[in-house]
């Protein structure tokens, strides 16, 4: 009788609760902390060294704003595959320094990657090449998989790649879900660019000559 009276004394219960409790609650609130989390975002490159990296040859990068509107998104997907949202949007085009003729465009693009987030700069070319990819930021769990699979800093592996190389990558198939998520991020941006730089002039095009 005296041990179970020590169990129905309210105190007793009280520890036996939390004793219960701390088996179940602690384990899963560390897990929901622990293993799925993709760590705090390092920043690899600035902005200015980014688009330095990515604009083409010595020209000054100008901002621009633009609306990518219902037409922009039908000429991306039939030219490139791809669907864009529609929204506004900030891009570089890269001017001539003594002509100030436009050679091409930089975009900043930061985009999902696994669980966490990618921030990539990246350039095209007046023939729609891809100059340079520069990698800006990512969550520090993914750094070293980033760098073993694909590169960091200046990624040149893709340079000379025109816009429709890049959105039918196969980097896009790869069962890698490094390679994969960074190819389409890649895609996105490379589009989107393409699509700021080059889609209103081609759809007006079109409907002066129909």
């Amino acid at each position: 009788m005296p041990v179970a009276a020590t169990f129905l004394h309210p105190l007793g219960i009280l520890l036996v609760v939390i004793a219960i409790t701390s088996a179940v609650i602690i384990p899963t609130s560390a897990l929901a902390h622990g293993g799925s989390h993709a760590g705090p975002v390092v920043t690899q490159m600035n902005k200015e060294t980014a688009l330095a990296a990515a604009i083409p040859g010595l020209a000054k990068p100008v901002k621009k704003i633009a609306v990518v509107d219902q037409a922009m998104t039908k000429w991306a997907e039939e030219i490139y595959g791809v669907r864009l949202k529609e929204g506004l949007y900030s891009y570089f085009i890269a001017q001539d320094e003594r002509s100030e003729e436009v050679v091409g465009g930089a975009i900043v693009k930061r985009a999902p990657f696994r669980k966490g987030k990618l921030s990539i700069a990246l350039g095209i070319d007046a023939d729609k090449q891809v100059t340079n990819v520069a990698l800006m930021s990512i969550n520090k769990n993914y750094l070293f998989e980033l760098d073993r699979d694909v590169g960091k800093g200046v990624i040149s592996k893709y340079k000379g790649m025109t816009v429709d190389q890049v959105s039918n990558a196969k980097e896009l198939t790869f069962n890698n879900k490094t390679q994969q998520q960074f190819a389409v991020a890649l895609r996105e941006a490379a589009v989107l660019l393409s699509t700021l730089m080059y889609s209103k002039q081609d759809i007006h095009g079109s409907e002066a000559g129909g």
